[in-house]
C-alpha cells in the first residue's frame, strides 16, 4: 500500500543522481586535461629556456678563456719562459677574477705539463695533465674545448668543469695552454636560482651524463643511464614521468620531468618538479567538485525523501477515508442492514500516480 510511493521516489533519485554524477566526472576529467596541459608547458618551456640560458653562460665563459689566450702580453709572457713568470701571473689573476665561479687559472706547455697556476699551486708545478680531456679535446679539436666534471688538483680537490684554449703567440702558432677552473657550486647555484624562480627543480648533465648540479663530499654523481639524460645526449627533447632512482636503490617520488640538450656542449639540462606539487591545484579542485557534489546529493536525497514522505501520508489519509466509508452499514434492496462493500477488492489500493 506505501511501497507505490517511495517506488516513485527511488525512481526520481535515480533520474536526478545520475546527471549529477556524469556533471561531476565531467568537470574532473576536463580539469584534469587542463591542469596538466598547462604544467605540461610550463616545466617544457622551464628546460627550454634553462638549456639556452645554460649554453650562452657556457658560450661567455669560453669567450673570456678566448679573449685571455689571444693577449699578446700572455702570449709574450709563455714565450718568454721563466723571465715572462710575472706577467703570466698577472694575467692568470685578472682572468681568474674575471666572473664568479672561476677557482683556479692556469698555463701549460703544449704538451700538457702545468707552468705557472693562480692561485699558486706549488705541488702541480711540473704535472702532466695531458690525460685530462680538457687537454685532448683540445688538441683533438684544435678549438676552445669545455671539459667534463672533474676532481682537480687545487687545494681541497674541489669539483669543476674546465674550459681550455690555445695561447696563439703573434704568427698565430700556439705556445702554450691556458685553461680556467670553473666550480660546480657556482653552477649549482646558477641552476637553484633559475628553478627557484620558476618552482621547479633543475639538473644539469656534462656531455658523459655526470651531475654539475650535485656532487660535493660525495663526489661526482652520474645519471648517465637516466632515460631523460641519455635521451638530450642524443640530441632530444621531451616529457617523461619519471620516478629517480635514490641512491639506496630504491625510487623516490614521481616527477613530471622535461629534458633538453644544451645546443654546443653536449650537455643536458632537466627540469622536473614532483607530482605532489605540480597537480596540487587539481587535487584541491577536485575536491572542490566532490564536496558541491556531496552536498547536491545531500539535497536532493532529502528533497525526495520530504517528497515520498508527503505523498505516502497524503495516500494513507485517502485510503483511510475510503476504507471507512465502505464499512458504514446500508440498507439492503430486501429491507436489511448489511455493511459497504468496496467496489475494486476487498481492501482498496494507493495507485503509484497518487
Amino acid at each position: 500500500m506505501r511501497g507505490a510511493p517511495w517506488r516513485k521516489a527511488v525512481l526520481l533519485c535515480v533520474v536526478a543522481l545520475v546527471p549529477v554524477g556524469l556533471l561531476a566526472l565531467s568537470s574532473i576529467v576536463l580539469a584534469s586535461d587542463e591542469v596538466r596541459s598547462e604544467v605540461n608547458k610550463q616545466v617544457r618551456a622551464t628546460a627550454a629556456v634553462s638549456s639556452v640560458v645554460v649554453g650562452d653562460q657556457t658560450t661567455d665563459l669560453v669567450e673570456l678563456v678566448q679573449s685571455y689566450a689571444t693577449r699578446p702580453s700572455l702570449a709574450a709572457g709563455v714565450a718568454a719562459g721563466s723571465t715572462g713568470g710575472a706577467q703570466v701571473e698577472t694575467d692568470l689573476a685578472s682572468l681568474a677574477h674575471a666572473v664568479p665561479g672561476i677557482s683556479a687559472s692556469f698555463v701549460t706547455d703544449l704538451r700538457g705539463i702545468s707552468r705557472d697556476t693562480y692561485p699558486l699551486e706549488p705541488t702541480v708545478i711540473g704535472m702532466n695533465f695531458a690525460y685530462r680531456d680538457w687537454y685532448t679535446g683540445l688538441v683533438a679539436s684544435g678549438r676552445p674545448f669545455v671539459s667534463n666534471a672533474i676532481v682537480t688538483k687545487e687545494a681541497g680537490h674541489p669539483l669543476a668543469v674546465t674550459v681550455s684554449d690555445y695561447i696563439r703567440g703573434a704568427s698565430g702558432r700556439p705556445v702554450g695552454v691556458l685553461g680556467v677552473n670553473y666550480s660546480l657550486v657556482s653552477i649549482r647555484s646558477f641552476a637553484a636560482s633559475i628553478g627557484r624562480a620558476q618552482g621547479i627543480d633543475l639538473q644539469v648533465t656534462d656531455r658523459v651524463g655526470t651531475l654539475l648540479t650535485a656532487g660535493g663530499a660525495s663526489g661526482l654523481v652520474s645519471l648517465a643511464n637516466d632515460p631523460r639524460v641519455r635521451a638530450a645526449r642524443a640530441g632530444r627533447s621531451g616529457l617523461l614521468d619519471y620516478a629517480p632512482v635514490l641512491p639506496t636503490g630504491g625510487h623516490g617520488p614521481k616527477e613530471l620531468s622535461a629534458y633538453a640538450p644544451v645546443a654546443g656542449t653536449g650537455w643536458t639540462v632537466i627540469a622536473s618538479v614532483p607530482h605532489s606539487v605540480a597537480f596540487a591545484g587539481l587535487v584541491r579542485l577536485r575536491d572542490a567538485v566532490l564536496a558541491i557534489t556531496a552536498v547536491l546529493v545531500a539535497i536532493l536525497l532529502a528533497g525526495v525523501w520530504f517528497i515520498a514522505r508527503t505523498d505516502g501520508r497524503r495516500c494513507w489519509s485517502r485510503l483511510t477515508r475510503v476504507s471507512s466509508r465502505s464499512t458504514e452499514p446500508v440498507r439492503s434492496r430486501r429491507g436489511t442492514l448489511g455493511p459497504r462493500r468496496s467496489s475494486v477488492g476487498t481492501r482498496p489500493r494507493c495507485s503509484a500516480a497518487t
